[in-house]
């Protein structure tokens, strides 16, 4: 019992600020660690997402085949090009596949996860909007090779809306 009151009357002349600097210590040395955890879990998401999508895509070609498209290219990359303020902007786009049946050329974009693998998904469907518009194909294919699927896509002509402040 002499001991722990010994220690116990050491502990009460330790000022009060001298205990901030173990307590910052270890604070720091948890924010460290929590910081070299996040970069390795998201480091290790892109590798992972790379592998899923080269494997989608590998079983979406096997699938477009089954199923009687001729593939002609895969990873086909186009220029478009978008007019702002009078200039025009050219931007690059990547489509997986162009395909061809019944002398008809469309594009063909493969999708493996659950979420993206749907005109649902707003990525998804802005992104076929953009095949459609760049490539000028016959239609757009969404590949769902999870789910074993193929999908045609069609954007119908805008509606038509009547002037601002016209009555009907």
């Amino acid at each position: 019992m002499a001991t722990a009151d010994g220690l116990s009357s050491v502990l009460d002349r330790v000022p009060a600020w001298a205990w901030t600097l173990p307590v910052l210590l270890v604070l720091a040395l948890g924010v460290r660690a929590g910081i070299r955890l996040s970069r390795w879990i998201l480091a290790r998401h892109p590798a992972r997402s790379r592998r899923l999508g080269e494997k989608g895509g590998r079983r979406a070609i096997a699938l477009l085949r089954h199923h009687g498209w001729n593939v002609l290219e895969t990873e086909v990359v186009r220029e478009g090009v978008v007019e702002v303020d009078g200039q025009d902007e050219p931007f690059v786009v990547r489509v997986d596949a162009l395909v061809e049946r019944r002398g008809r050329i469309w594009v063909a974009e493969a999708k493996g996860g659950f979420l993206s693998a749907t005109v649902h998904h707003r990525g998804t469907r802005r992104q076929l909007l953009e095949y459609a518009h760049v490539f000028g194909a016959d239609g757009v294919l969404l590949v769902d090779a999870r789910r074993g699927r193929i999908h045609v896509v069609r954007f119908p002509a805008p509606l038509q809306r009547a002037a601002p402040g016209a009555r009907g």
